[in-house]
């Protein structure tokens, strides 16, 4: 029997509705997989991780909580845009000691449309993480980046992140990581993305996004960049993870983007599937 995917989210509690629906296309379109969920937060409420329990229970995914103590950020940059849970991710090789081969981090803003076993498996080439970029090298920004942060690979977009754990835990030093953010914040931009490119790109694999990281708003540029191939139903085919990325959400009224049917598809299943496993929890508790 093959191993569990484990799989890491972080959020607070205004994204875990999101983060249901990105649950909800992973088992959909994975059948035959085993998942375990493990949410690194600082405050998400008992109710909503009790509800977001039996969420996950009522999938057939294993779900673990595991709170993070925000005074280990304490100075780190943040704003409303980017908040101080945008670094969990860096440090869940270190809060998931238990778990011991590999993870993959998941941002809520995400769905997956097809198998992630493949990801999960890819030949890391020695590396601790794998990661997508969506700036190809011709982009200018890219040459931006790579001047502001003093590195010269890829800009990877941290959404989505494959780590080996073992070797994660052995490239991030928690006290550098902080130490860094605290010293270059006037330089950071994003602030995840600039941490992980600048302290781990070097240890990072590039794959590619159109498989593993489609910017859900870009579907012109992918048909352009890809002499046509891209199409609709290539992506619907082909692509694994969607990731609706930027301020405009398609969970908010008012959103139009390509994919907006399929999102909010997902989203109804989720939201019906989480009542349902309330209104079960509810009834075992009676």
């Amino acid at each position: 029997m093959r191993k569990p995917i484990e799989l890491i989210a972080t959020c607070d509690g205004a994204y875990l509705a999101p983060l249901r629906s990105a649950m909800a296309s992973c088992v959909i379109n994975n059948p035959g997989e085993r998942f375990c969920l493990h949410l690194l937060h600082s405050t998400v409420d008992e109710k909503s991780l009790l509800h977001m329990d039996a969420y996950c229970r009522y999938l057939g995914v294993d779900f673990c909580a595991h709170g993070i103590d925000r005074s280990l950020f304490d100075g780190a940059y943040a704003s409303k845009r980017y908040p101080q849970e945008v670094y969990y991710r860096l440090l869940a090789p270190h809060v998931l000691a238990e778990v011991e081969g590999r993870a993959l981090y998941l941002d809520p803003d995400v769905l997956v449309i097809n198998p992630l076993r493949p990801l999960v498996e890819v030949d890391l080439k020695g590396r601790a993480f794998a990661a997508a970029s969506h700036l190809d090298a011709a982009h200018p920004v890219t040459g931006i980046n790579k001047i502001r942060l003093d590195t010269t690979g890829a800009y990877f977009n941290t959404g989505v992140i494959l780590m080996d754990m073992p070797a994660a835990r052995r490239a991030i030093d928690p006290a550098g990581m902080m130490a860094y953010a605290r010293d270059h914040e006037a330089e950071m931009l994003f602030p995840d993305q600039d941490l992980f490119c600048a302290l781990y790109g070097a240890s990072t694999l590039e794959v590619p996004d159109k498989l593993w990281n489609y910017d859900a708003r870009k579907y012109t540029d992918y048909l352009v960049r890809t002499g046509g191939e891209s199409t609709m139903a290539w992506v619907m085919e082909n692509t694994s993870i969607l990731h609706f990325c930027g301020r405009d959400k398609p969970w908010n009224v008012g959103y139009h983007g390509r994919f907006d049917a399929l999102y909010k598809n997902y989203m109804m299943i989720a939201a019906r599937a989480a009542e349902r496993a309330w209104a079960e929890g509810e009834e075992r508790g009676r």
